[in-house]
């Protein structure tokens, strides 16, 4: 995850909720791989913590190579850590000297939210895999099935390229299937796309440039 610093830090605490009511955050969230928790753009809100009082389901922001990540603390008897939505660990053990601080709060808009920490945070930590796995697992069987509603749906309908100036659009029964820009980058729709692989849709547009 990398991030763009504001260098604002935290200012007040709100008298209700006790949480930051600064209208800037330490830093923006950009990536993947909290995905589960955060957005892009998300403000991340960071609080002074010692290293020792680190809990495990704490998230915490240290230094993962060249970068700032904002992770899961997996096990903090062994500095473990890993993103929410990623199906494996980081490649380096959090230390004292790469840890940041520990993340107490996001803001998104003008709302500011909580985040889950300690053993709440591990629950959540184990909902997001699960949910994570569940999601592969379903994608790796439907891969092989996408091959047969693919071959059916192309034999009942072929699908159609239009060309309009530098763009190209590929049509299946009057349904927008997928597009490329002139720099050459198809994106795929969702709906009627997802009957079809993505090898395949991309192998339309290949076959009319090979025309």
């Amino acid at each position: 995850m990398k991030s763009s610093p504001e260098n604002d830090g935290m200012k007040k605490k709100s008298a209700v909720s006790g949480l930051p009511t600064a209208r800037k955050s330490d830093f923006l969230y950009r990536g993947e791989s909290m995905r589960m928790v955060f957005r892009d753009g998300d403000g991340i809100l960071i609080e002074e913590c010692d290293f020792p009082e680190l809990c495990s389901g704490d998230i915490v922001c240290f230094t993962l190579g060249k970068i700032r990540a904002v992770h899961r603390l997996v096990d903090a008897a062994s500095g473990l850590t890993g993103g929410d939505n990623n199906i494996v660990y980081d490649s380096e053990k959090l230390t004292p000297e790469t840890f940041i601080g520990r993340v107490s709060a996001f803001r998104r808009g003008e709302k500011i939210f909580p985040v889950t920490r300690g053993r709440r945070g591990m629950r959540e930590y184990r909902l997001h895999q699960f949910r994570l796995r569940l999601r592969l697992t379903g994608r790796r069987i439907l891969a092989p099935l996408r091959l047969v509603t693919g071959y059916i749906a192309g034999m009942i309908c072929r699908p159609k390229l239009e060309k309009y100036g530098d763009r190209e659009v590929l049509y299946w029964c009057g349904r927008v299937l997928a597009s490329r820009s002139g720099n050459g980058k198809i994106n795929i729709r969702g709906g009627w796309a997802r009957l079809f692989p993505g090898a395949q849709i991309r192998k339309y547009f290949e076959k009319k440039g090979n025309n």
